[in-house]
């Protein structure tokens, strides 16, 4: 018998994109570094997963949030710059805003040293079967 059971799906871990890279620094240094990629990007390293909303699961909805921020040269979020860009219902963006401060990454290096990163990332939530 198969019932629905909610996942949550991390977009590849791997598919972390690094926008405008660095942040500070003359205006000169801001502009190469909107263009050029870090050394390493951000990745996630732990923490909270964000809690799929309970009445789209109870629904049967699926969706995604694509939600960008600035993860800091200690890995945490800056909930300050956080935003939703888009989301296919407002609480899938609630449910990742919500998380987002319990969520630990290892952040971006440039030639060696970590710098701050802005990041998008999509987050999935999909209802998968499950067999019992």
């Amino acid at each position: 018998m198969w019932h629905r059971r909610p996942i949550l799906i991390f977009l590849a871990m791997l598919a972390w994109a690094c926008v405008g890279t660095t942040r500070g620094g003359s205006a000169d240094s801001q502009a190469a570094s909107a263009t050029t990629a870090a050394t390493s990007g951000v990745r996630f390293a732990a923490g909270a997963s964000p809690v799929y909303p309970a009445e789209l699961r109870q629904s049967g909805i699926a969706g995604e949030a694509l939600v960008e921020f600035v993860v800091d040269t200690t890995g945490m979020a800056d909930v300050r710059t956080a935003k939703v860009l888009r989301a296919t219902h407002p609480a899938f963006g609630a449910a990742v805003l919500e998380a987002l401060p319990r969520m630990r990454f290892i952040p971006a290096q440039k030639d060696g040293v970590k710098v701050p990163a802005t990041v998008k990332h999509p987050f999935v939530f999909a209802l998968e079967p499950m067999r019992r």
